[in-house]
């Protein structure tokens, strides 16, 4: 979309640091107290805060990652996934300069043990691409890390429900579930804690890698904001980030936020999408601000929505998405949750009257990239959602129109659905 207001905003589309913070306050607490328990115990665990997308995970794990080393207590470093199964990745986010002195001791005891044992060392370490590589494992890696410091070791790791992708990999797997292992059961010599960020699967991704269930406290799902800090964030971005200063009418303030948060729900991804345009438009006409929210703005922040929406189904197909739409507005008044068979069937039904050419994508495939993209969310065992506020109704607006898998059209309920 070209001359899209959005594309300066970069991460505050979809994840990253979060210009004013508000909320989550049971959530810090919870993970304040981990931090105290794994400093005076030396020991470490792993800390998950999973939700939908545009929930605001990745700014909780910034904020609390902030906080936690401002108490001079944990040294904070942000790794990926490929840090748990690559040593040269971990070490150059833990920025550990001495990992090539680490490997290094392969030459040194080439002259001593000769050329045999090296062999054999190299064989052991061979990765999962099919190289060998030489140098210590990503576990060992942490431990000799851990054992250096004086303060504890505050990793963070974004996306974790991408892990799936390397289950496959014996290899990989291993070397994960290793690394994981030593920090949730406070192996690594000092104070480690992982506080991990994903989407609604990401427990049972960790399931996979023999991680069954997580300490006391440890596991988070989070949502909506709560009306206070929805509000305090809309606030800080029109009085702090639209430079009004102090003089502005207290009464035509509380109108800019209603107005904004009648169309964001408590979701921290649609407040990045209105607050910033507000933002900018003030600060562009010298922070004079007019009785009500010009409708520019409201505009622009929709269409923000609407293409974060767009960009979370690009990799469905038409015609399943149809079938969702087609679910969605068969629901009881606003209820987007159905069972997972449910759901099977009315893909089933789109590809079976689609699939022309036998190449499109199967309803079980279907279902697995929308928990994946974020779209759909596990709530309870075989039961699904469509987690993000008012994307059903855009879901319904966009897709709901088209001719119905069975019988014509959408039913007149979607009307009723909308609460008309």
């Amino acid at each position: 979309m070209t001359n899209n207001p959005h594309t300066s905003l970069g991460a505050a589309m979809d994840g990253g640091r979060a210009r004013y913070f508000h909320g989550r306050d049971e959530v810090w607490d919870k993970f304040q107290s981990i931090l105290k328990s794994a400093w005076r115990a030396r020991g470490g665990t792993v800390f998950l805060v999973q939700g939908p997308p545009g929930a605001g995970k990745t700014a909780i794990l910034h904020e609390f990652a902030d906080r936690a080393a401002q108490t001079g207590l944990w040294d904070h470093r942000r790794i990926e996934i490929a840090s748990l199964h690559d040593s040269r990745d971990l070490a150059d986010a833990l920025g550990d300069q001495s990992y090539s002195d680490r490997t290094s001791f392969l030459t040194e005891t080439a002259t001593t043990k000769g050329a045999d044992y090296i062999a054999n060392y190299r064989r052991e370490m061979r990765r999962s691409e099919g190289k060998e590589r030489s140098g210590p494992t990503p576990k060992m890696l942490l431990r000799w890390y851990v054992a250096g410091m004086k303060k504890g070791l505050l990793l963070t790791l974004d996306e974790v429900q991408n892990l799936s992708a390397h289950k496959a990999s014996l290899d990989r797997r291993t070397a994960i579930m290793d690394v994981l292992d030593i920090i949730r059961n406070a192996t690594a010599g000092g104070p480690v804690v992982l506080l991990a960020g994903g989407l609604g699967n990401s427990m049972s991704v960790l399931g996979d890698f023999g991680m069954s269930r997580l300490f006391s406290d440890c596991l988070h799902n989070i949502g909506v904001l709560d009306v206070a800090a929805e509000r305090n964030v809309i606030r800080d971005w029109i009085v702090k980030g639209g430079e009004i200063g102090s003089k502005v009418r207290t009464h035509i303030l509380n109108r800019w936020i209603d107005t904004i948060a009648a169309e964001t729900d408590g979701w921290p991804q649609h407040i990045h999408c209105f607050a910033p345009e507000a933002a900018q438009w003030l600060r562009r006409r010298g922070s004079l601000m007019p009785d009500t929210v010009p409708e520019v703005v409201m505009e622009r922040g929709r269409a923000g929505k609407h293409a974060y929406y767009a960009q979370r189904i690009s990799s469905l197909e038409e015609h399943h998405l149809c079938a969702l739409a087609t679910l969605i507005a068969s629901r009881p008044l606003g209820a987007a949750m159905f069972t997972q068979m449910a759901l099977h069937r009315v893909f089933r039904a789109a590809t079976k009257k689609h699939d022309l050419d036998k190449e499109m994508m199967s309803p079980v495939q279907a279902i697995q990239v929308a928990i994946r993209k974020g779209v759909l969310a596990a709530i309870a065992p075989r039961r699904l959602s469509v987690p993000i506020p008012s994307m059903h109704n855009w879901l319904v607006d966009t897709y709901g129109n088209v001719e119905d898998l069975n019988h014509g059209r959408v039913r007149s309920g979607r009307d009723e659905y909308r609460g008309r």
